[in-house]
């Protein structure tokens, strides 16, 4: 990690972290435009051995926005409230709506499970073409 310049609270996670981070949660956040304004959906997704990002949907806004845009958005991120500590990751690239049988079958693997009602029988795959990440702390106080 590296410091922000002037924000010693605040680090650039490596991408080997934001990696990790990425691997290891199973809820984030898209977000889309719609019409003439950002919409972020939250959705559980996995992570495929090349790093592109998969969840699945009902047909609407979401499936809609994802598979049109030419750009998405995807964030995860988490926190500490003890220890006044915390990280986001932003993944920003193409989507693509899976249409063909051994696609999907590919996300099966990844042991993809939907919390929300509704058969989520679309699948959409974000190939990052930019990962960045923050970690972010409460400065620590000097003054004793």
């Amino acid at each position: 990690m590296t410091a922000i310049a002037g924000k010693a609270d605040v680090q650039v996670l490596s991408s080997i972290a934001c990696d990790r981070h990425l691997r290891r949660e199973t809820v984030g956040r898209v977000a889309v435009m719609v019409d003439d304004h950002p919409e972020i959906f939250p959705v559980n997704y996995g992570v495929d051995e090349r790093g592109d990002i998969y969840f699945r949907t009902d047909p609407g806004t979401k499936l809609h926005s994802a598979a049109t845009a030419r750009t998405i958005a995807f964030e995860i991120d988490g926190f500490d409230q003890e220890r006044e500590l915390g990280w986001s990751v932003l993944a920003v690239g193409p989507a693509r709506w899976l249409a063909r049988a051994q696609d999907i079958a590919k996300v099966r693997s990844l042991a993809l499970k939907p919390w929300a009602a509704g058969e989520k029988a679309n699948v959409v795959r974000l190939s990052p073409t930019k990962v960045t990440g923050r970690q972010l702390a409460r400065p620590r106080s000097t003054t004793a």
